[in-house]
């Protein structure tokens, strides 16, 4: 099954780095000796991208040790949480992995749009004192969503391919002056949760304070049919209520109407029952509205399972994957491309070869990040700057500076 086209450009790639490489191999064309040297050097450069991120997912590791709500270790020396330097070391990490991160007012407006899972969500923003969203490739593709009387009715709906949440809770006493003493949440407490194929409308169905609340239509759809049997109740508790207030007078001694004990038995059974028709009734709505949101709630957790993908240090670790993809497929592309160039060209010249190819050969559209490319290549000393223009280092000498880097890794011998 082929996934949707984006419906905008991104830095995203989505090709596997072992497919790219391929199609790279393929498409140049080069002798057997040099497409094995071109091999070998793709494995040594992504093996050296390894090993940076190697060092970064040490440092996420400490920096999120004392806020793991999952640890299951004996602390040693308690260590002071330091959530500034945990968020921009996550900022950086996502921002790696070709993530954006959500705006204000993207937020707001999912709020507010109509739900695709028709459920009506209401959440409380203040309730944390850190949130940040992050989210990575945009589709977009057609619902059918079910309207009044079983009739269909189709919708264009945007999707995030990837969303990252990043959120802590207010302290316990802020929850206490709000005189909210009870929630479903832990305050104080950090959450990192990964979720994929979420519509954009329904961001808010992935924050922790989430409640479901009744839309206007289901309290319609409750109300109505409650009004017509309610009606029936009504008249018949009239009806045995006015018999009682006869009963009533005649009790004492307000009426001319002489007393009938069969006739009093009667009234009372009748209110009696009354009184037990009309609390069934209150009991049977009560409870349709308990289900119905009982089932919307399903709904969500449903939908939920689904799209839940990691949760806290489980995420860390995917992203850093992740990460560490992108870098090496950007910088296999940019050195692929430089390296089949004959002469230097200006990084505008190459980042339009580069998106042309991929649009050419992968048929998306993205916006390649050559100057990240480029950057990295200039850090492993693979690429050089001649004024405005480039030009790769040769591969024989590219294979050689990367194997020295690895050489000098550990100088104990």
């Amino acid at each position: 099954m082929v996934s949707p086209m984006p419906s905008e450009r991104e830095h995203f790639l989505p090709v596997r780095r072992v497919d790219l490489e391929r199609l790279l191999l393929d498409d140049a064309g080069t002798a057997k000796e040099e497409r094995q040297a071109l091999q070998e050097f793709a494995a040594i450069l992504t093996a050296t991208i390894h090993d940076d991120f190697h060092q970064r997912q040490e440092r996420l590791k400490d920096l999120y040790d004392p806020i793991n709500p999952d640890r299951d270790t004996v602390v040693v020396r308690p260590v002071a949480a330091d959530e500034k330097a945990l968020l921009a070391e996550l900022e950086s990490l996502l921002t790696r992995a070709n993530y954006r991160r959500l705006p204000a007012e993207e937020l707001n407006q999912a709020l507010n749009e109509e739900s695709v899972f028709q459920v009506r969500l209401h959440t409380r923003l203040d309730d944390f004192a850190e949130l940040i969203i992050f989210h990575r490739g945009r589709r977009n593709r057609n619902e059918v969503l079910r309207g009044w009387f079983g009739r269909q009715r189709l919708l264009s709906v945007d999707y995030y391919s990837r969303v990252a949440i990043y959120a802590r809770f207010q302290e316990a006493p802020w929850f206490a002056a709000k005189k909210r003493l009870k929630t479903t949440f832990k305050p104080g407490t950090a959450l990192l949760k990964l979720f994929q194929d979420v519509p954009c409308a329904d961001i808010e169905m992935l924050l922790p304070n989430a409640e479901v609340r009744m839309r206007p239509k289901d309290h319609l759809l409750l109300a109505v049919p409650a009004a017509l049997g309610g009606i029936g109740v009504v008249l018949k508790f009239a009806a045995t209520l006015a018999m009682v207030w006869f009963v009533l007078l005649a009790w004492f001694g307000l009426s001319e109407r002489p007393r009938n004990t069969a006739e009093e038995t009667a009234a009372l059974v009748g209110f009696g029952l009354a009184l037990v028709a009309i609390g069934g009734f209150a009991w049977r709505q009560l409870n349709n509205v308990k289900n119905r949101k009982l089932r919307f709630m399903k709904e969500l957790a449903d939908s939920l399972y689904y799209k839940s993908l990691d949760n806290n240090a489980g995420v860390f670790n995917r992203v850093l994957d992740e990460a560490e993809e992108e870098d090496a497929k950007e910088a296999l592309l940019a050195y692929f491309f430089l390296h089949r160039t004959s002469q230097p060209v200006s990084e505008a010249e190459l980042d339009t070869r580069i998106e042309t190819w991929f649009r050419d050969t992968v048929k998306i559209e993205v916006d390649f990040e050559i100057d990240d490319a480029l950057e990295k290549l200039a850090r492993f000393k693979l690429a050089i700057k001649e004024g405005e223009r480039w030009r790769a280092v040769p591969l024989t000498e590219a294979k050689r500076v990367l194997d020295e880097r690895w050489d000098n890794k550990f100088t104990f011998a």
